[in-house]
C-alpha cells in the first residue's frame, strides 16, 4: 500500500484500503464499508441518492406494496388501454350512479330477460304496470293495464263482471255510480250468461233505475220469438211493470239462457230523452225447447238520468248467472 502524508492540510492519500484484522469491512466516521458497499445496517438518506437513480432493476420483485401507494395516485392515464378486466371488479360495486344516463342499450340485456322471469300466476289486473315509450320519442313511462283497455278495444269499458250464484231473494240491483250517471257513456251493453232460475220456465224481467229512483210502471216492449217446435210468435205489452227481456227458460241441467241487452239514448244523463232498450237472448225453455228472440223497450215516462237497473225473474229467485257489464263512451 502507498500512503501519502500530506502534513500541511492533514490529509491522508492511499490508493486503496482493505480490511485486515476482521471480515467486518473497514469503519470510517461511523460509516461502514464492506466490498464496496456501504453495509445496510448504517442507514442512507434518501438525499444521498441521485434523482432517477433507484430503477426497477434494483427493486426486489414483489415488494411494492399498497402501502406504498399514495391514495387516488392510479388515473385512468396509468391504466393500459384505458381497460379494468371485469374480474377486478368486486360483486355489486358497480351502482347506478356510475352508469352514464341513457347508456344501459336493448343489446345489454338478457335474452332471457322476459322468459327467465317468473310468470305473473294470475290474470292481467287494472293496477299491473308496463313501460312504454311515450310517443316513440324515447320518453319511458310507466302506464296501467287499465289503460290499454280504452286504447284496444275503442272506447269499450269493462264496468263490473260478476258469477252469482243460488240467488232467492228475488231481485239483483246494479246502481253503482261509478259508472252510472256518469257523462261519458251514452250506451250500456249487459251480458248474461248461464242463466238458470230458481224456478222452471221464469222469465227474466228488467226495470231501470231513473233520477236516482226504480221504475216500476209505464214500461212498453215488443218481443219476436223463435221457437223450434212451433211458429214465430210475437210478444209484447204496454204500460207493464218491466220488460221480459229473456222468455220461459228451464233449470235442469241441460237448460239455461244467455242474452244480452244494450241501454241506449242520446244522452244517457238527460232526463228530457226517451231511454230506450234492446236485446236478444237464446234459451232453454222448461219443455227442453230451443228459444230464441230479439226485442226493444222503453219506459215512457223517460223522467231522470240513467242510475242503473234490476234484475228480477218472473217468479222466484233468479237462481244462478254470470253478468258483465260494458260502457261504451261516445
Amino acid at each position: 500500500m502507498s500512503v501519502e502524508l500530506d502534513g500541511v492540510n492533514n490529509i491522508l492519500k492511499t490508493d486503496t484500503i482493505s480490511e485486515v484484522t476482521s471480515a467486518n469491512g473497514v469503519t470510517i466516521d461511523g460509516v461502514n464499508i464492506k466490498d464496496s458497499k456501504i453495509v445496510t445496517a448504517n442507514s442512507v438518506d434518501s438525499d444521498v441518492y441521485v434523482d432517477g437513480s433507484i430503477d426497477t432493476a434494483h427493486i426486489a420483485d414483489l415488494n411494492v406494496t399498497t402501502g406504498k401507494i399514495a391514495a387516488d395516485a392510479i388515473t385512468g392515464a396509468k391504466i393500459a388501454d384505458n381497460a379494468i378486466n371485469s374480474e377486478h371488479y368486486t360483486d355489486g360495486s358497480i351502482d347506478t350512479a356510475h352508469i352514464a344516463d341513457a347508456q344501459v342499450t336493448t343489446a345489454k340485456l338478457a335474452t332471457a330477460l322476459f322468459t327467465g322471469a317468473t310468470d305473473i300466476g294470475a290474470d292481467i289486473a287494472d293496477a299491473d304496470l308496463f313501460l312504454m315509450d311515450d310517443g316513440a320519442g324515447g320518453t319511458i313511462r310507466k302506464t296501467a293495464a287499465s289503460r290499454l283497455k280504452t286504447y284496444a278495444t275503442g272506447n269499450f269499458d269493462l264496468l263490473h263482471e260478476a258469477a252469482v250464484t243460488g240467488e232467492t231473494g228475488g231481485s239483483d240491483d246494479y246502481t253503482d255510480a261509478a259508472y252510472f250517471h256518469a257523462t261519458n257513456y251514452d250506451r250500456y251493453i249487459v251480458y248474461i250468461d248461464e242463466y238458470e232460475p230458481q224456478n222452471d220456465g221464469s222469465n227474466l224481467l228488467l226495470q231501470l233505475y231513473l233520477g236516482d229512483a226504480l221504475r216500476t210502471t209505464n214500461y212498453e216492449y215488443h218481443t219476436k220469438l223463435f221457437q223450434s217446435n212451433s211458429d214465430a210468435a210475437v210478444n209484447r205489452s204496454a204500460d207493464t211493470s218491466s220488460i221480459r227481456i229473456i222468455d220461459d227458460t228451464g233449470n235442469a241441467s241441460t237448460e239455461s239462457a244467455r242474452g244480452w241487452f244494450e241501454y241506449t239514448s242520446h244522452e244517457t244523463d238527460n232526463a228530457a230523452f226517451l231511454k230506450m232498450i234492446k236485446y236478444s237472448f237464446v234459451s232453454r225453455t222448461s219443455g227442453d225447447t230451443l228459444c230464441g228472440g230479439w226485442g226493444v223497450g222503453s219506459n215512457e215516462a223517460s223522467s231522470g238520468a240513467l242510475y242503473g237497473f234490476r234484475l228480477l225473474p218472473s217468479a222466484g229467485g233468479l237462481g244462478n248467472y254470470k253478468i258483465r257489464i260494458y260502457g261504451i263512451k261516445s
